[in-house]
């Protein structure tokens, strides 16, 4: 087994791509060969060579990562061989321990059976001791056959771990030459220690296979008188197995060298193939640069007429925004000439109507105070006849008094409701003079309200009107159509007032048939005064609302 590992490893150093036991290719050739491959890629151009390294950088990775793996797979199965070992191991303790038990139990069994047979045979029972010590033998010898077949199952499990333990140290030796060839290192020194590592496993399975068949030497010396024909063959057996297990392992040796000949022969095959690629590459490189000269060239003339293109895209651009500005110039200026034509026409149409509405509005003012003054007189005719009317009545009366007794005469029940009722009737009298008198009052405070209503409804409608008369001189668009609003409001108010102020004459004209006081006839001509002049700004206000 050493001398197949040195093989393996005089085969490796001596150069060329080898392939390990995983199927990857290894660069096993001498540092001489590596250099003169050096010296030959110096040549190449610097992307060839950069490629190149970058393969090759990515080629060592990938083997250094393979052979990590392969490593700690190794490492890991090695570790496992020495668990099973150490388990086998005690497992051997634990039968040689049984054995023991089982030996000192049949000695006991041994030693009660000739006392009794003494006994028995001093009795004169003599059959029963000579079956005894033949059914104690027997039942010692099937322990002790138990114990054999539990040996010779530790030894076969031993015998696998031993193979186990091989395969691993091998592994582990190949995956630590393929990691220090990858990286550069002296492979002999590396080949050295590998054999040094498997020569370490194989004393170490050797020690373990020597403490078993110590172990198992140990057994059948003290079993020797029964089974030492069978230990001699057992130890031949194992000797044979390792003999066979040796021949496999040189038999793997030379299929090991024949694949690293396999390989150097790939390896120049490789090189040369390589070689004519280097020489593709250095024409396509050169190829490639009067390409990229070519390319520049047209490059720079492309630029240049993209750049008067741009230029002259720019030019165009800007005239067609000057030219579309200008046309939205003129469209907005002849916008704003019609519609200054159409407000100008509409102000001047307002104006008219509203000096025509003002002109009715005056004539039926007229009118009305007209009818007025005529109501005053007549009022005021009336007023002096029902005064002279009521005087001579009077004179009838106080006559017709004076010339007859002192006594007044009236009915019979007046008199008891007025002898009976005088007080009910004096308190009534009271609460009736005090709520005419507050009536008065009021009727005094609503009719100045009124007054200052009316004045500032006044003043609103002049504000109003000059507002017209500016906004028709200037030509203001904003000022008519704020105009129509004031006078709205305007409107509003007055329609309010108008409201209140119908409210208040109904509810003062019968407090006054209530209270039988007559109001006088100026009172009466003012508040007619007020009354059309709302009734004319409410008819005004709804003319502009059906304008607008």
């Amino acid at each position: 087994m050493q001398s197949a590992i040195e093989d393996n490893s005089v085969g490796s150093g001596s150069g060329g791509d080898a392939m390990n036991i995983f199927g990857q290719s290894i660069d096993v050739r001498r540092p001489g060969k590596s250099r003169r491959r050096a010296v030959t890629h110096k040549n190449l151009s610097p992307e060839i060579e950069e490629s190149v390294g970058s393969s090759r950088h990515k080629l060592h990775r990938r083997k250094a990562i393979a052979t990590d793996q392969e490593q700690l797979r190794a490492e890991s199965e090695l570790s496992r061989a020495m668990n099973m070992a150490m388990e086998l191991e005690r497992q051997i303790e634990q039968t040689n321990a049984k054995a023991r038990s089982h030996r000192s139990e049949l000695q006991r069994q041994r030693t009660r059976a000739s006392g009794r047979s003494r006994r028995k045979m001093a009795r004169g029972l003599a059959a029963e001791p000579a079956g005894a010590p033949a059914h104690h033998q027997e039942g010692g010898g099937t322990a002790y056959g138990e114990v054999m077949r539990e040996l010779d199952r530790v030894k076969t499990e031993l015998r696998k771990l031993q193979r186990e333990v091989m395969a691993a140290t091998t592994a582990k030796c190949t995956a630590g030459r393929t990691r220090q060839m990858d990286t550069g290192s002296a492979s002999k020194h590396e080949a050295r220690r590998a054999t040094a590592s498997s020569d370490t496993g194989l004393r170490h399975a050797e020690l373990a296979l020597v403490e078993a068949t110590d172990a198992t030497a140990m057994a059948s010396r003290r079993h020797e008188e029964e089974h030492e024909e069978s230990s001699l063959q057992a130890a031949e057996a194992e000797l044979s197995s390792a003999r066979i297990e040796l021949e496999s392992i040189k038999a793997d040796g030379h299929r090991f060298t024949a694949s690293i000949e396999r390989t150097r022969r790939e390896t120049a095959r490789v090189t040369d193939e390589i070689r004519r690629l280097t020489e593709q590459e250095r024409k396509a490189s050169a190829l490639a640069q009067q390409l990229n000269a070519k390319l520049l060239k047209a490059k720079s003339r492309l630029e240049a007429v993209t750049a008067a293109d741009e230029r002259a895209d720019e030019t165009i651009s800007k005239l067609t925004a000057i030219l579309r500005q200008l046309d939205d110039d003129t469209e907005a200026a002849e916008k704003e000439k019609t519609l200054m034509e159409t407000e100008n026409e509409r102000a001047l149409s307002d104006a008219e109507n509203i000096d025509a509405e003002i002109a009715a509005a005056e004539q039926r003012i007229r009118e009305s105070v007209r009818e007025l003054e005529a109501a005053r007189a007549s009022e005021a005719a009336a007023t002096a006849r029902l005064k002279a009317i009521v005087e001579s009545a009077t004179l009838a009366t106080a006559a017709g008094t004076s010339s007859s007794s002192g006594n007044v005469t009236i009915p019979r029940f007046e008199y008891e409701y007025l002898t009976g009722r005088a007080e009910v009737v004096r308190a009534v009298a009271e609460k009736k003079a005090a709520a005419a008198e507050a009536w008065a009052e009021a009727r005094r405070a609503s009719e100045k309200e009124i007054a200052m209503r009316a004045e500032a409804i006044e003043m609103e409608l002049g504000e109003a009107i000059a507002a017209d008369e500016e906004a028709t001189n200037c030509q203001d668009a904003t000022r008519t159509s704020s105009r129509p609003v004031e006078v709205r409001g305007s409107g509003a108010a007055a329609t309010s007032t108008m409201a209140k102020s119908g409210r208040m004459p109904s509810s003062s004209a019968a407090a006054a048939v209530a209270a039988r006081k007559p109001r006088s006839p100026s009172s009466s001509v003012k508040r007619r005064k007020r009354v059309l002049t709302l009734n004319c700004l409410k008819l005004l206000a709804g003319k502009c609302r059906g304008q607008n």
